[in-house]
């Protein structure tokens, strides 16, 4: 990630060094713009090319969640990653900011393995938006069940193990919920219709797609891992056959968690 190019925005010279630091040492960055605070940020946008923002929830002048809603709602800016920093690790604050549109998220104190780890997930998935990776996958929806209630969700990605998908933010969604789900496929042929349930499965990632979001947006994407054990043996079968299917269509579409 060489030539990527870092924005980082913190009013604390100390954080903006060990943030520096980092992105030279792990990811070999060498284009690190340094704010100290969201207007200082904003003057950067508009003078240098930024392919990540890290960025300071609470900073003087322009705070943080004022500059994820310029970058949000600026056309230029707009598909930028943006990853919050932030001593807040509530569920509020958590879902706040999932809904104004970060991409992810770190709470303070965090290791350099955690920086890294959230930077590299922020790039690779803006590079697979930008590819159209999954734009061959045919017409597919993915029902999440959760107290008598239904909500339909579109795959993104999907394998043996576990699915991507993007929905409309609801509050019965939570990070590390468990639901029970209904996958639906279509085809060309109708007697190669898919539908495959119960499927049982955790949300272990909830974010925004950072692809067009702003403040006012509800959309997010959640990262869900299938259950083995609490999966019918005929329920499997019929997964597993799925993915098969859908290999032999589109194989850039299938990919292992």
């Amino acid at each position: 990630m060489r030539e990527v190019s870092f924005l980082v925005a913190d009013d604390s010279p100390t954080i903006r060094n060990l943030v520096r630091k980092v992105l030279e040492t792990k990811i070999g960055a060498n284009k690190i713009f340094e704010a100290n605070d969201g207007s200082e940020a904003l003057n950067i946008l508009k003078e240098q090319k930024i392919d990540i923002i890290l960025s300071d929830w609470e900073m003087p002048n322009v705070s943080g969640d004022e500059l994820l809603f310029q970058v949000r709602n600026s056309p230029d800016w707009k598909g930028i990653p943006f990853i919050m920093m932030t001593s807040y690790g509530g569920k509020d604050f958590i879902m706040t900011a999932i809904q104004n549109g970060v991409t992810h998220y770190l709470v303070k104190p965090f290791t350099a393995v955690e920086m890294e780890d959230r930077i590299r997930k922020s790039w690779n998935a803006a590079a697979k938006r930008s590819t159209g990776r999954f734009a061959s996958l045919p017409p597919h929806m993915l029902m999440i069940k959760n107290k008598g209630r239904s909500f339909p969700a579109r795959i993104i990605d999907i394998s043996c193990t576990g699915a991507l998908i993007n929905m409309e933010y609801v509050d019965e969604l939570k990070l590390f919920g468990e639901y029970e789900l209904a996958l639906e496929f279509e085809a060309k042929n109708p007697l190669e219709q898919w539908a495959i349930s119960p499927i049982y499965g955790t949300a272990v990632r909830l974010e925004t797609d950072a692809s067009g979001m702003h403040l006012t947006s509800k959309k997010c994407e959640v990262a869900l891992y299938f259950n083995a054990k609490a999966m019918d043996k005929k329920v499997e079968k019929k997964l597993n056959d799925l993915i098969k299917w859908l290999a032999s269509l589109a194989p850039d579409a299938i990919a292992d968690k």
